[in-house]
């Protein structure tokens, strides 16, 4: 079995860094996983080596990563990758030969003997692209040499994961994991001159199952008007399922996949209707935005009738947590900054930009907490230097919470601006966001009728 000592202290860290790093983590099917047994799991590859590190972060199960060849050119980040039970892969397109890829292969099968789980990239490659690229038949080739290598007594299973980021960029971001029912490939035996059908056969199949936990968007074109679905339609679409007791409809991946095929299905099968709502959607946007007004300022009080009711307790909140806010400003001003310029500098691709972000942000907490309180207690003794360095994520979560509700508070004073001056303005407005939604809501009843 690969050494793999390092791998729980390593998931141990980035299980806490993986809750500071994403506003919304979501797991959806993790009951599927296979408590114990031989295990492949194949993965879409959208975020470079986060993708690794969100896996390793909820999989309660320890996981051999492959990872490409060139990364363990390095002496020392070799060291480590191989600590942790990483699998290098030795690719055509960077110079690797078959007898590198002869001993990955035997590695792989090695450890699927013993119970193990590897995980695979099919795709190749990383990718900013929103849909699975072709897969290469590497998983596949991967099963089958282990079942071979065992009789086909393995049983051996594989189980497809998307990875679904809401935003690559931004921080606190969202994303889902879709975890895939496992299948077991190789029930009987292959003969050698079946191989290469059976290859192909499930590789095609894993392709399927693959694209069907991710949300795929493979016409470029019609990327804005999802968004702009997203944004509009989606929240309020999920109030309306849950008033109505459809809770397991209004589940936020089904509800994107929705939208997602809504739009191809008006594209291709409704273009005038696809249109007509097309510029609906881009003329309300176009008289929101000349108001400055985001889509959440959009409230159920707003619509019953605006009132301004609550703003003594909001701004009594503001002016006392402003201090708060201003210290844990101070003391986290360059741990925050510091890896987004590193990324924004760093990052060669799109794919590269989170994955250095949240390396950095690792390095740099850590090091300016330790350094900002090792100068405290150079100054004040360790009693106080304690306290600070208490103090200091303590202030930090509350001033992302207190940032969160004064962009809240901004909102209501501005709409309070907008309801005393230019009010038939904004009456207007929201005369055509609800007449919008019902337009979309109609678009909704005809898609399922169509799907129906």
């Amino acid at each position: 079995m690969v050494n793999n000592w390092l791998y729980p202290y390593l998931r141990a860290l980035v299980r806490f860094w993986v809750k500071f790093f994403f506003k919304e983590l979501s797991i959806l099917d993790a009951d599927l996983i296979p408590n114990q047994g031989p295990l492949l799991i194949v993965l879409n590859h959208p975020n470079n080596l986060l993708d690794s590190v969100l896996i390793a972060s909820v999989f309660p199960r320890k996981i051999h990563f492959l990872a490409t060849g060139q990364l363990f050119k390095n002496s020392i980040l070799a060291s480590i990758l191989t600590a942790s039970g990483v699998i290098p892969v030795y690719r055509k397109q960077d110079g690797g030969d078959e007898e590198k890829n002869k001993q990955t292969f035997a590695k792989v099968t090695e450890i699927l003997q013993k119970g193990g789980v590897v995980a695979i990239y099919p795709e190749g490659i990383t990718h900013s692209d929103h849909f699975l690229h072709k897969i290469k038949t590497g998983a596949a080739r991967m099963a089958l040499e282990a079942e071979t290598h065992s009789n086909f007594q393995l049983g051996l299973k594989i189980m497809p994961i998307g990875i679904n980021f809401l935003s690559r960029k931004s921080f606190q971001r969202c994303v889902t994991i879709n975890f895939g029912q496992p299948v077991q490939p190789f029930t009987k035996p292959i003969s050698k001159s079946e191989e290469r059908n059976a290859i192909i056969d499930l590789t095609n199949k894993l392709q399927e199952a693959l694209e069907g936990k991710l949300l795929n968007i493979e016409q470029v074109e019609i990327q804005p008007i999802v968004q702009d679905l997203e944004e509009i339609y989606k929240t309020y679409l999920t109030e309306k399922l849950h008033r109505e007791g459809h809770k397991e409809r209004a589940e936020a991946f089904t509800l994107s996949q929705q939208i997602i095929d809504a739009v191809e299905f008006y594209q291709h099968y409704l273009p005038e209707k696809f249109n007509e709502l097309y510029i609906s959607i881009k003329n309300y946007k176009r008289k929101r935005d000349y108001l400055e007004l985001p889509e959440s300022a959009f409230r159920q009080e707003f619509k019953e009738g605006f009132s301004t009711n609550g703003y003594t307790l909001i701004l009594i909140e503001v002016i006392i947590g402003l201090p708060f806010f201003l210290y844990a400003v101070i003391q986290h001003l360059l741990p925050y900054f510091l890896p987004r310029l590193i990324s924004h500098f760093g990052a060669r691709k799109e794919t590269d930009y989170a994955t250095i972000r949240f390396l950095a942000s690792i390095i740099t907490f850590p090091l300016f907490y330790s350094l900002q309180t090792g100068f405290v207690i150079s100054q004040t003794g360790y009693l106080i230097g304690l306290f600070y360095l208490i103090s200091i994520p303590l202030t930090g979560a509350y001033a992302i919470r207190y940032f969160n509700g004064l962009q809240y508070f901004r909102n209501r004073i501005h709409l309070l601006y907008l309801f005393m001056n230019q009010k038939g303005r904004l009456k207007r407005l929201v005369q055509e966001r609800e007449l919008l939604i019902r337009q979309l809501d109609k678009a909704r009843e005809v898609f399922l009728e169509h799907k129906n």
